[in-house]
């Protein structure tokens, strides 16, 4: 299953018929902690000049971009939670998407990112196949009033920005193909309450009071925390250990610092590094097991440790599928920071084809499993379930028999839907299911939501997705964006047009 199925189950809570659950007696509340709230106004922005150029209205997109800009004053903003809890009933933003026109005079699905702003959303798009060089930002309040929106005549690979009331600029990554050097990534720092640029990342490193060539930064790039962006010099072989350095840039007050490199080899993925919660870094070696690499190097002060004990305590434990065997099983593995395989579990393994498989969060793993394959080469699924399982001793926590689709999975929750009946001829209406990762269970009794809801991520080329980040969850398909807000920030769902 490819994230979701059509069927309609009941999950994950004490009182569900037809569901198996293995869970310890912890009971899960069903009421969240009251997130502070600020009173403070987005900032204005003064002696801007436009992102680029500009098209308006530009109709390579069905319905055409219009250029806006500010049409009243900055709503007031709340401080949202950085972690995904439970939803509201409804998305608060229903954000209608234009497509884009194609030079054979066919359409084409635009490919949507968004991520959450103070008092909002700010989402950039740009064709999904077409090569025609276009593109969109816009900033969306909460209430579904288009804050300001750019059209643009190029693409708009990555925007960087944070969801902290102070914060007031996002980082915009595009690139120049219509340069003498060729295809140059371009960093612009817009304005989030009108969405002009207000300088560039060289501005912002030279601010900071960092000396010295930065053009090598734009190359490689790694959004290693909600509030940070790491840079790195261009992995081409010239990197220079006594010279080049990390680029660290505090997105809530658009301020850099510099970070001594780690003496390992970057690969210029965006999987090089992560952030423990301290705020640390810590820098992955070689591939291990499948996409998990080794912990290579830990930040200690101004530089970095490899000393065996600080790499296992950043990362005692992951878990994924291990290799092939013969008669096609694929055992659920535990290793530790360095690939050492700590458990197996024979009896554990993955759905056969794409979609969802495992997720780490915290020390719980949440796999979708099968059961033992025979050897005739069935591929069907024998013993279904979505179960959580110690990421340190491989021990099952709990467990939900059945064929389910899970999507988000962080923060000590997961959105999950099923289980789905194996019969094609039987079609239910999928209802997707919060559960609390340590136990399986429900998190509370809203937090259940029916057709035409889904937070499915589709597979292959499909542009359905779903994403969470400051604690707002993203959910897109071919033709809208859906914004869900915290439960208690949770209004009526307010429609939206970019058209």
């Amino acid at each position: 299953a490819c994230g979701s199925s059509d069927a309609d189950p009941s999950v994950g809570s004490s009182n569900t018929t037809g569901t198996t659950v293995t869970t310890p007696s912890t009971e899960v509340s069903t009421t969240t902690d009251a997130v502070p709230t600020s009173s403070i106004d987005l900032p204005t922005t003064t002696e801007s000049t436009a992102p680029g150029t500009t098209l308006a209205p530009d109709n390579r997109f069905t319905p055409g971009c219009i250029e806006r800009g500010p049409s009243r004053a900055p709503l007031p903003v709340a401080a949202l939670p950085e972690t995904l809890g439970p939803l509201g009933a409804a998305p608060v933003v229903d954000i209608a998407l234009p497509a884009v026109n194609m030079p054979d005079g066919t359409s084409d699905w635009s490919r949507t990112s968004a991520i959450a702003i103070p008092g909002g959303v700010l989402l950039w798009l740009m064709p999904y196949n077409s090569p025609t060089d276009v593109g969109m930002v816009a900033a969306v309040d909460a209430d579904g009033a288009i804050r300001w929106q750019r059209c643009l005549d190029w693409r708009p690979m990555r925007v960087f920005a944070d969801a902290r009331p102070e914060s007031g600029e996002a980082l915009v990554l595009w690139f120049d193909n219509t340069s003498p050097g060729g295809f140059e990534p371009r960093w612009e720092v817009w304005s989030l309450a009108d969405g002009q640029v207000t300088r560039s990342l060289d501005d912002v490193v030279a601010a900071s009071g960092i000396t010295g060539e930065v053009a090598g930064y734009r190359t490689a790039l790694y959004g290693i925390a909600l509030d940070d962006l790491l840079l790195a010099p261009a992995v081409d072989g010239n990197i220079d250990m006594s010279v080049d350095s990390l680029l660290r840039i505090d997105l809530a007050t658009m301020t850099a610092s510099t970070v001594t490199m780690p003496p390992v080899a970057l690969t210029g993925y965006g999987d090089d590094f992560a952030t423990l919660p301290d705020g640390r870094l810590v820098a992955f070696g070689p591939q291990v097991l499948g996409a998990v690499r080794a912990v290579a190097a830990v930040q200690e002060g101004d530089g970095w440790s490899t000393d065996p004990a600080a790499l296992q305590a950043a990362r005692p434990a992951v878990v994924e599928f291990g290799p092939y065997l013969d008669g096609g099983d694929q055992p659920l593995v535990g290793i530790d920071a360095f690939g050492t395989e700590l458990w197996r579990r024979a009896d554990l393994n993955p759905i056969n084809g794409e979609g969802f498989r495992v997720a780490l969060d915290g020390d719980i793993a949440v796999a979708s499993t099968c059961g033992p394959r025979d050897t005739s080469g069935n591929d069907w699924c024998p013993d279904a379930a979505v179960e959580g399982v110690e990421a340190r001793t491989g021990r099952t926590v709990w467990r939900l028999d059945g064929n389910y689709g899970v999507s988000i999975v962080a923060d000590g929750v997961a959105l999950i839907a099923g289980p789905f009946d194996s019969d094609p001829s039987t079609i239910e209406p999928t209802v997707w299911t919060m559960i609390d990762t340590a136990t399986g269970r429900q998190v509370a009794d809203d937090q259940r939501w029916a057709d035409p809801y889904s937070f499915g991520i589709g597979c292959c080329d499909s542009p359905n997705r779903a994403w969470v980040d400051d604690g707002v969850v993203f959910t897109v398909d071919e033709v809208d964006l859906q914004v869900w807000y915290p439960r208690q920030f949770s209004t009526p769902t307010a429609l939206a047009s970019l058209g």
